[in-house]
């Protein structure tokens, strides 16, 4: 197996990717190649892996990311992408602009036949285990039948990928009830009924955290507010709880005492252990890792990757989209 790993977008520099490539090709047996600038050439083929060339990156500054696709051809993202594409590699894995690797993997890669939008997922932690949110930024304005697609896949993925036998999803509405929601809610929950995954119905946000659901389907609108809002609450919980230290001493030593056990508890917040997530939807495998990921992270990215690969999901998505039964 060939996996490709992006050596730019990374926050802690190309070496987290060389460092995670090393470790991977080591431990999983796996052909592994970096794309980066000529600069970093030496330091790759140094950690024993191959290297191919680009010459520019996208970055965060680059305003729309669909423009600098077309006209940055020879960033890391294009090249990867274009290398993945010719069957040079088995998958891609890249840490860099979001927005940039999802246009991408659309315009380079391509969708499956019956996909209209391929789909960003993310990982989000609850009582009872993390579950899936999909989509959380690739569509901000999603018909009843792009949300269909999006459960199908994530539906595959989950038992694919996570293992998870029967996944049950839900769809995030403003009411459980099923005629609660907007127009396009309300069109997607008939259609989800009509399905053969398994629907348990409506949920809200409120009841999210309590890990009823494995997969929770909503427009990319939505789904980034959602993480980029909970992202900001678990910023707002530690601000709280050092206030709270600073205002009263009993407080700051029962809050001393506490910290190893809300330190492991917080640990199911930390990316480093799932990695990134595979773009649904695509002819073959892209995996965006995140782009503040440490050589654990970047690590597990590959370890998706391999998974993915390896459980030939794309094709499974294929032939689920022609309505057939692929077990």
């Amino acid at each position: 197996m060939k996996i490709l790993l992006d050596s730019s977008g990374l926050d802690n520099g190309f070496e987290t990717a060389v460092e995670a490539g090393k470790l991977a090709k080591e431990k999983m047996n796996l052909d592994i190649a970096v794309v980066g600038l000529p600069e970093i050439e030496s330091a790759v083929k140094s950690a024993g892996l191959d290297f191919e060339p680009a010459f520019s990156e996208i970055t965060p500054f680059d305003e729309n990311p669909s423009l600098a696709i077309r006209r940055k051809k020879d960033s890391t993202i294009n090249v990867g992408l274009n290398l993945l594409k010719a069957g040079k590699y088995d998958a891609f894995v890249s840490g860099g602009n979001t927005g940039a690797v999802l246009a991408g993997g659309m315009l380079i890669v391509g969708r499956i036949n019956g996909v209209k939008r391929a789909a960003l997922t993310g990982i989000v932690p609850s009582k009872n285990g993390p579950f899936i949110l999909v989509d959380i930024g690739a569509t901000a304005d999603a018909t009843p039948e792009m949300l269909l697609s999006f459960a199908i896949m994530a539906s595959k993925y989950a038992k694919e990928v996570l293992g998870i036998d029967n996944p049950r999803v839900s769809l995030l509405s403003n009411g459980v009830e099923e005629h609660k929601g907007n127009e396009a809610t309300k069109a997607a929950n008939k259609l989800f009924k009509e399905s053969n995954f398994n629907f348990i119905g409506n949920m809200e946000a409120r009841d999210i955290f309590e890990g009823n659901t494995d997969i929770l389907v909503t427009d990319g609108f939505a789904g980034n507010i959602m993480v980029k809002a909970l992202e900001g609450e678990f910023l707002y919980v530690n601000y709280i709880l050092k206030e709270a230290a600073k205002d009263n001493f009993i407080a700051k030593i029962g809050l001393g005492l506490a910290k190893k056990t809300m330190k492991k508890k917080f640990r199911v917040l930390d990316a480093t252990k799932f990695g990134g997530v595979p773009l649904l939807g695509l002819k073959q495998p892209v995996i965006k890792a995140h782009g503040n990921s440490n050589v654990e992270a970047y690590y597990n990215s590959i370890s998706v990757a391999k998974k993915v690969v390896e459980t030939d999901m794309t094709k499974k998505i294929e032939n689920a989209f022609k309505g057939e039964v692929y077990e």
